[in-house]
């Protein structure tokens, strides 16, 4: 099994030093390559994440981990969902995902 390709999500692009730092979780869909782990610093993240965007449209195995602001695994909170668009006129359907980190620590 090849290993994953980890990619960092800080809104203050500073993602403690480590390479492959995006503002947004959405950014760090986009550029990854499967398997895929995201890494997400705390922070507020007002986006839908639309998954059908993620390693160039090729759906595959993908996590998401919650850090505290050292870098270490924290709790947090990932709600899955579907959000119904509309693209030339036809209805579908996108899979997304919420995230938010939980500063407190607990959950």
């Amino acid at each position: 099994m090849a290993s994953a390709d980890t990619q960092f999500v800080d809104p203050a692009n500073t993602c403690g030093g480590n390479a492959n730092c995006h503002v947004d979780i959405q950014s760090a869909v986009i550029a990854v390559s499967l398997p895929a782990d995201i890494r997400i610093y705390p922070g507020t993240y007002n986006e839908l994440i639309d998954l059908d965007l993620m390693n160039g449209g090729t759906p595959g195995a993908i996590s998401f981990q919650a850090l505290d602001g050292a870098g270490n695994p924290a709790v947090g909170t990932v709600t899955k969902g579907w959000d119904r668009s509309s693209h030339c006129g036809q209805s579908y359907y996108r899979r997304l995902l919420r995230g938010r980190p939980d500063s407190a620590g607990a959950g």
